[in-house]
């Protein structure tokens, strides 16, 4: 079995030594850096978000296609293409993967919103392939990049302020679309969905270029 080094240099061996006290927190110096990183992972959340939530609405409603066989064969391709992608980009960097995230997600959510408008279940087939794969970069790609700036001694708060705003991401954007559908309707509502997507991962990456790890 492989094994694991372990990354403290000095261990506590009381039990009433141990600090059980959750710690969520990004030093100051870091909180630039961390920006990038954060508002990939935020994207790339989202978009899992929106396929578990607001996909088979979206195929019921615009493409007529509520059978359960086919939304779940839609859920599952975009997590499938997700892991897929995860396992055969492994020797990708952290910044290039983000980079390469953003231009799938450009693409994906472009053909989303116009395999919603046309309708067309192959774009959305397409996208589905595209997002999913944007969805595992981008992520990947960001705990990456918040492993190398991660202070030793404040690496697990760190971490867990990347993984709050990670299932933070899963439920608030799904929440603003029901919400926006109320007034908007549920198509213009995917649309500002997908722009403020496409701008927090713009953001990501550029700040990511000046401030992420070479």
């Amino acid at each position: 079995m492989p094994s694991v080094n372990e990354t403290v240099k000095q261990p506590v061996r009381s039990v009433a030594r141990l600090e059980l006290r959750p710690r969520i927190g990004v030093p100051s110096e870091l909180r630039l850096a961390f920006v990038a990183p954060a508002a990939m992972a935020f994207a790339a959340f989202a978009l899992g978000g929106f396929y578990a939530a607001l996909a088979p609405e979206m195929l019921a409603r615009s493409l007529h296609q509520g059978a359960p066989l086919i939304v779940g064969g839609i859920v599952a391709l975009f997590f499938a293409c997700g892991a897929a992608t995860a396992v055969l980009t492994r020797a990708l960097h952290g910044r290039k993967a983000m980079l390469v995230a953003l231009a799938l997600l450009w693409a994906g959510l472009g053909l989303l919103t116009l395999a919603e408008a046309l309708p067309s279940m192959a774009l959305l087939i397409l996208a589905t392939l595209l997002t999913g794969a944007a969805m595992a970069l981008g992520y990947r790609g960001s705990l990456q990049i918040v492993n190398e700036i991660a202070p030793e001694r404040q690496r697990a708060e760190l971490v867990s302020s990347y993984l709050l705003v990670c299932y933070s991401a899963n439920s608030l954007p799904v929440i603003g679309v029901g919400l926006l559908s109320l007034p908007l309707g549920p198509v213009n509502a995917h649309r500002v969905f997908a722009i403020v997507l496409v701008m927090l991962a713009s953001l990501a990456c550029a700040i990511g270029l000046r401030y992420a790890p070479r």
